[in-house]
């Protein structure tokens, strides 16, 4: 009885920290899930914000280093996120340290500037291995699966692990965790750091550098304000635009190469309509900037009349990535969880490895027919 009441406990939180929308059930070697086809309305309180905002100072101080680590191919709110949270440790005096994994694209035009004003802040993560201890914390940003961290060996290695998400929680979780705000109905993680640094003990400021980041990080995960957008994320906005944040920087941010610009027409060349209201797009060259092209290419689909959700995929090393976006009626997270991938209920994404990009595309069909079958 002991074991099935943890278990029914496990399925609740992992409900909640889904979105609540949902019911989860559980044995000790599987997890259903029924229901997740509305929107997450954004729920969470200041009072949660401010403990979150201490235990991450408890924390910090309990630790000798602290190592930030996002998802690979890290994007805009990744590393923004990293940014804001490498701010609010060195106000305590800690060294930080933040695991880059080079996605190539305009994100490196971030990364660059960052290690203009702190060359010692971005490493590799060969470079921080040897500094990881059970003294050390490592905080997760925008990323909550064991499987696409940077660098997955360090989760056994960190003393302490803490977690800043706003993706519905996935089935796979970390074996431990000492801090976990997971709120999935939030715009981005920038949005979660910036709040959680307004609620700190001592009060945090963010330099504009990091503001920029955060905002830029922000923006992208809206779609310029038009997803996953509340009050409070204007009220973010406009306070990092108080502490520094230049609108002229985020504009050269997202200026696209003219090697991604064809890239993306090559994808949107190839547009298949499924069940008639699914869009499939994609391009099989490699190509430095193919997931920011994809991810952009997937935005542009939902502009075609009638489409409800739309899927770009491009190449990986070794696998198929594929760019999921609603226009608000389809869950594209509850898709690309079944093919092993996740994201929030507007944007989704998922990486495959070891199928080519004709597999993986009729891998999708199928769910879709599923889905259609179900709508």
């Amino acid at each position: 009885m002991l074991e099935k009441y943890l278990l029914a406990q496990q399925a609740l939180e992992l409900a909640l920290e889904r979105g609540g929308d949902q019911a989860v059930v559980k044995n000790s070697e599987h997890t259903w899930f029924y229901g997740g086809r509305t929107e997450v309305v954004g729920k969470r309180s200041k009072v949660r914000v401010r403990v979150t905002a201490a235990e991450l100072v408890r924390l910090i101080n309990l630790a000798k280093n602290v190592i930030i680590m996002g998802h690979t191919q890290m994007d805009f709110d990744c590393l923004g996120a990293a940014l804001g949270c490498a701010e609010i440790v060195q106000h305590y005096g800690k060294k930080a340290q933040i695991i880059i994994d080079h996605p190539g694209g305009a994100v490196e035009k971030l990364a660059a500037l960052i290690s203009e004003h702190q060359p010692e802040l971005l490493c590799e993560q060969d470079d921080v291995k040897a500094t990881v201890s059970s003294q050390t914390l490592l905080l997760l940003v925008d990323v909550h699966r064991p499987q696409m961290v940077v660098c997955p060996s360090l989760l056994s290695r960190a003393g302490y692990i803490g977690v800043v998400d706003h993706h519905r929680r996935g089935e796979e979780f970390l074996e431990r965790c000492n801090l976990s705000f997971i709120i999935p109905g939030v715009s981005s993680t920038s949005e979660l750091v910036e709040e959680i640094a307004r609620y700190l003990p001592e009060g945090g400021h963010f330099s504009p550098l990091a503001a920029t980041a955060l905002l830029a990080g922000l923006v992208v995960d809206t779609k310029r304000f038009t997803f996953s957008t509340s009050a409070r994320t204007f009220q973010v906005a406009a306070r990092l635009r108080e502490a520094g944040a230049d609108p002229l920087v985020i504009r050269d941010l997202f200026t696209d190469s003219l090697e991604g610009m064809l890239y993306r027409a090559h994808i949107l060349r190839n547009i298949e309509i499924a069940a008639g209201r699914f869009a499939l797009a994609g391009h099989d060259e490699p190509c430095e900037e193919a997931h920011l092209a994809a991810s952009r290419a997937a935005d542009i689909m939902l502009e075609i009349n009638g489409v409800a959700a739309s899927f770009a995929f491009y190449p990986l090393d070794g696998g198929v990535g594929i760019s999921a976006r609603s226009a608000g009626s389809v869950n594209v997270h509850r898709i690309m969880e079944k093919i092993g991938g996740g994201g929030h209920f507007s944007v989704a994404a998922a990486q495959l490895k070891g199928v080519t990009q004709q597999e993986a595309r009729s891998r999708l069909l199928e769910i879709l027919t599923v889905e259609q079958e179900e709508d």
